[in-house]
């Protein structure tokens, strides 16, 4: 059996996210479908199980599988909201479209005579699966798609979460001892919904819910052990939609060293020498933008600055490919284009976006340019004043 799963072990062991480092293959590999998205639009119901090891994973079976589920139901609303017309009617048939997400998902109990194409194994693996991997110590979580059809482009595997206890447990002091629990379940959010993105094409991208190394991140002492409030900045991140642009509304808030607001001088405000009590908020909903602050000496905030914003450009790129061979049966028509290399291309993710508009100093009713620019991993914010750029005015991210 450990020749079947063999070629998939290099493709995808690039989803491995290891608490020692993530196992990954060399330049110049041919993953082709090895990293095509596990179901398509021909593929109606996808029946799976949760199985957990509740002892040593910590969490017990109820709550991982409403976890799971909510996961699942982020993806697919994201999916769905995504969706783009790249192809002209009539080009792919008989989907007009490379759609994810269309399936309804149907939970099972392991032990039903079902026949199964997902199961999530938290802190679980069969001996057979354990000989899959070089060290199962060294996984936080995988992906790991047992079979793949050439004809029907279907997959079939599992998504395998590691305990935090246990013979299975990683070996590694990084690991928070309660790490799926801690935060209400937060990195057993975030990990699950990592690892479901695989599963529908989605490969790893930085500063999002799927960037390669917050799986490990997220399950280590660093991160679980600081407060409650400290961890809005990374709940923000995992928000699925961010992934495809689609988040647009922020409300950042934070005190001393987390403020968001910078550039005092420019709102007229007086800061005392010690800041670790100057808080700011900016919120930005739909066109509107509003910038708050207040320091130790108030209660409440004030509003410093506005603006409405015109959203002026959106840069996009493919964010799933999907591989096909002459075998397939699930298309009669494709592109001459994907025929010619044999791919299609589905889902856009936007990776740059511009908002442009004027900023209303509200001590002096001055108004001021704006410009916004927010990528993968930052957003940013200038203001034009005397004819120069000043780039500190607050952050988003």
């Amino acid at each position: 059996m450990f020749v079947k799963y063999l070629g998939t072990l290099s493709m995808l062991f690039m989803a491995v996210d290891a608490l020692g480092g993530s196992v990954s293959s060399g330049g110049g590999q041919i993953h082709r479908d090895g990293q095509n998205p596990w179901f398509l639009e021909n593929t109606k119901v996808v029946h799976y199980c949760v199985d957990v090891d509740e002892a040593n994973f910590g969490v017990i079976a109820s709550e991982a599988s409403a976890e799971i589920k909510a996961g699942l139901n982020e993806w697919l609303a994201a999916l769905a909201a995504a969706g783009d017309d790249y192809y002209k009617k009539g080009e792919l048939e008989p989907y007009g479209q490379l759609r994810l997400g269309t399936q309804t998902f149907q939970e099972h109990n392991c032990s039903e005579p079902v026949d199964l194409d997902l199961r999530f194994q938290l802190g679980r693996l069969t001996s057979e699966q354990e000989r899959l991997f070089n060290n199962p110590k060294e996984i936080v979580g995988i992906a790991f798609r047992t079979d793949y059809s050439k004809e029907t482009l279907k997959g079939k595997g599992f998504i395998y979460l590691s305990p935090v206890s246990g013979p299975l447990a990683p070996h590694h002091p990084s690991m928070h001892p309660t790490a799926w629990k801690s935060h209400q379940n937060f990195a057993l959010k975030s990990v699950l919904r990592h690892e479901i993105g695989h599963i529908f094409g989605i490969d790893h991208q930085p500063n999002s819910v799927m960037d390669n190394n917050w799986p490990e991140f997220f399950v280590s002492k660093t991160l679980l052990d600081l407060p409650e409030s400290m961890l809005a900045f990374y709940k923000r991140k995992i928000n699925v939609l961010r992934l495809f642009g689609l988040k647009e509304d922020w409300l950042i808030e934070g005190c001393g060293p987390r403020n968001p607001v910078f550039s005092y001088e420019l709102f007229h405000k007086k800061t005392p020498e010690d800041e670790v009590n100057d808080c700011g908020r900016v919120t930005f909903q739909g066109s509107h933008l509003k910038i708050e602050f207040r320091d130790a000496t108030q209660t409440q905030y004030e509003t410093i600055g506005t603006a409405t914003l015109d959203h002026g450009h959106t840069n996009s790129v493919t964010a799933v490919i999907v591989y096909f061979t002459s075998e397939q049966q699930v298309f009669s028509k494709i592109p001459e284009e994907a025929r010619r290399f044999g791919r299609l291309v589905g889902h856009s993710k936007n990776y740059n976006q511009k908002w442009s508009g004027t900023l209303k100093i509200q001590s002096t009713g001055e108004l001021l340019p704006l410009l916004i620019d927010s990528d993968a991993n930052r957003t940013s914010a200038a203001v034009i004043k005397g004819g120069h750029f000043n780039p500190d005015l607050f952050f988003l991210e």
